[in-house]
């Protein structure tokens, strides 16, 4: 931003705190709070610099507020309206601009919390992002402001982005490092005299024929009711995430806007087409990160970053674990190890 004369000197007047909208027409881009102010001039420019964030800036900042600080039976989607609903006031608690919590998930499928007890000093962020990975629901801020929690989407843009049609400039990252061979799940508790020897504690894994040579992961089970599914779980996961992660396309294209008339939007699945990158054919992954700019010299632009889908899987985990766990049985009767190819 900037001031032309003198005139227009009081014609901007913002203060850090204040609430802010960024709009293109009558479409909100972000809607939050302005943190820092910057102004400043030299011998022959004034400019004016302002950053903030949207409304959720108070979820990842402040502690956690909740009577008790318990939750009984809740689910995350509750859960997030309830440490929400202390954003957005006034110190005398008048409602100004509240923090709004949309699941795209049918709410009575989430997983219920049987107890929940607030860490003191954890912020709000903290305990609905921890609830929502139990929950494999992932938490992001939409361009109004308000708290989303929602799985990796399946709702398409209107518009492909192809090379010589509406591509700039664009990437593509391909990796090996992340990736390995086999994703081996073990158990360990502390009742060694359970463990049924000191060999028999491999429970299975996962095994990613791309990887060529020899490359192990190992994966402890936690100590909590359902261990196996749940280290099963996790190393699938750890296969599928890791191979999302290591093709990363990084696209620059001429408009905000899809062909619908929608801002690209994260967490929405696109069709890329680039040959001169080594693509292939045409592949429909998931946005996860965009940003908009407009300068006088690239003009009005937006860059993508996308990935597979599996890249946005949330990690499973248990909320609460124990001390000791009983593996006597885990490998008598010749059970053997689980193996997801």
């Amino acid at each position: 931003m900037t001031e032309v004369y003198p005139a227009e000197l009081n014609a901007l007047r913002v203060e850090p705190g204040e609430y802010c909208e960024l709009l293109v027409g009558d479409k909100s881009l972000a809607r939050g709070y302005v943190d820092r102010y910057h102004t400043s001039f030299s011998g022959n420019s004034h400019s004016i610099q302002m950053s903030g964030r949207g409304k959720c800036q108070d979820l990842l900042d402040c502690s956690a507020e909740w009577p008790a600080g318990q939750f009984v039976n809740a689910t995350a989607y509750s859960l997030a309206q309830n440490l929400a609903s202390a954003y957005g006031k006034s110190p005398s608690g008048d409602v100004q601009h509240p923090i709004n919590v949309l699941c795209n998930e049918d709410p009575a499928t989430l997983r219920r919390l049987p107890q929940l007890n607030l860490i003191l000093g954890e912020t709000a962020y903290e305990v609905i992002e921890r609830v929502c990975r139990y929950s494999s629901l992932l938490v992001y801020e939409d361009f109004d402001g308000d708290l989303v929690l929602s799985r990796a989407g399946t709702d398409a843009m209107s518009s492909s982005l192809v090379e010589g049609i509406n591509v700039q400039a664009a990437t593509i990252e391909y990796g090996a490092d992340l990736r390995y061979s086999e994703y081996r799940c073990f158990i360990q508790s502390i009742a060694n005299g359970l463990d049924g020897g000191d060999g028999g504690n491999l429970i299975g894994g996962s095994r990613d024929k791309g990887v060529a040579r020899n490359r192990k992961r190992y994966i402890v089970a936690e100590a909590t009711a359902g261990f196996v599914d749940l280290c099963i779980e996790r190393a699938i996961w750890e296969r599928n995430h890791r191979n999302g992660k290591s093709e990363v396309i990084k696209v620059t294209t001429d408009t905000w806007f899809d062909e619908g008339g929608e801002l690209w939007k994260p967490n929405r699945l696109v069709t890329v087409f680039l040959p001169s990158l080594k693509m292939k054919a045409p592949v429909t992954w998931l946005i996860g990160d965009v940003v908009f700019k407009k300068d006088g010299e690239s003009g009005t632009t937006a860059e993508l970053t996308i990935m597979h889908p599996g890249a946005y899987s949330v990690q499973p985990m248990a909320l609460q674990t124990s001390n000791l766990i009983d593996t006597s049985l885990l490998f008598a009767g010749g059970n053997a190890p689980y193996w997801a190819e």
